[in-house]
């Protein structure tokens, strides 16, 4: 809390009316909420809970005081935190706001009183010689309803009984509000933690290494046909990878694995011509039966292109299930067509 800005926020004059009094109020909690910045974030409703009021009244009271000029959203001091968790900072600008008129009628009033008491006793100002004002030392002397303390016994008391500097401590809960504690304490960002943009470019950026462009032919692909889906893909799909060659590498890998690239391995020689061999008829029964592939592509046709892959995928020795599953991604992906 700040009691320096908590003592301004009460000698400052926000208006009379029943709203702007209520703003003053609010003012006054944000200011015993601050920090040594001047920078105060309880939320709307650790607010209504203190003053015990509604929302939405202190919702028009902020819009008050921003108006006045008394606050103003810090939006640098909340943009380190994400969208769900970034706090609501307020910045209180007190120093240039109108302060409050002291009238102090009762303070006059008594103090003409006072003169004219003085006047009809023939009282003057005038000390004889050799005699001060000053009283013993941790004495007092009682003066007109006041107590009038030594030098070393601290500071002036007036008439009603306080002093001239306003008490402006506050006690505080000495539980944080939960906001409180986030801004107070960030987590600390990591070095892998990089924005989307840095991603982004990097990504645009990259090229493939010798040893994975060499990868990409031994798997029968075009190195740069691929790389240009790759960042098509992660584009599309809002996927940007921390680290664009390992998920190169794995993109490759994933086209050796769909058998993308490469023809299905060639018929024994004592089944050449014959295109009811056991691979293909697996293949061709797999093709016309499996429900996924057939609500993915209901043309027999279109889906018998699609037989050297699924050839070949049988022929690695993959199950039906996986070979289904993996026609069914190439499909979604379009790097089915394009192998076809």
């Amino acid at each position: 809390m700040s009691a320096l800005l908590t003592g301004k926020a009460f000698e400052t004059k926000v208006g009379s009316s029943q709203a702007e009094r209520n703003a003053k109020q609010v003012l006054t909690l944000l200011a015993n909420y601050a920090d040594e910045n001047d920078r105060a974030w309880p939320s709307v409703d650790t607010l209504a809970d203190k003053l015990e009021c509604s929302p939405s009244a202190i919702k028009r009271a902020l819009g008050i005081l921003k108006d006045k000029g008394l606050i103003k959203r810090d939006y640098d001091y909340g943009t380190r935190y994400g969208a769900d968790r970034s706090p609501y900072v307020y910045h209180i600008t007190l120093d240039d706001a109108e302060k409050v008129t002291k009238q102090r009628r009762r303070a006059k009033a008594k103090a003409k009183e006072r003169e004219k008491a003085r006047e009809k006793r023939g009282f003057t100002h005038d000390t004889p010689q050799g005699i001060t004002d000053e009283p013993p030392r941790g004495s007092t002397h009682e003066h007109d309803g006041g107590s009038h303390m030594t030098p070393r016994g601290g500071s002036h008391v007036n008439e009603r009984g306080s002093t001239h500097e306003p008490q402006t401590f506050i006690e505080h809960s000495t539980q944080h509000p939960r906001e409180s504690t986030r801004v107070q304490n960030p987590k600390p960002k990591t070095t892998n933690e990089r924005s989307s943009e840095q991603r982004r470019q990097a990504l645009a950026d990259y090229r493939p290494t010798p040893d994975l462009t060499a990868l990409a032919e031994s798997y029968g692909l075009d190195p740069e046909w691929e790389l240009g889906k790759f960042r098509d893909t992660c584009l599309a799909e809002g996927k940007i990878p921390h680290d664009p060659a390992s998920a190169y590498r794995k993109w490759l890998k994933r086209g050796r694995e769909l058998n993308i690239g490469k023809p299905a391995a060639p018929p024994a020689a004592n089944d050449a011509g014959n295109p009811d061999t056991e691979l293909e008829r697996r293949a061709r029964k797999l093709l016309a039966t499996s429900t996924p592939l057939r609500q993915r592509q209901p043309d027999d046709r279109e889906r018998l292109r699609w037989l050297p892959q699924v050839a070949g995928l049988l022929a690695q020795g993959t199950s039906p299930a996986r070979v289904v599953g993996l026609v069914c991604e190439a499909f979604d992906r379009g790097e089915l067509d394009e192998a076809a």
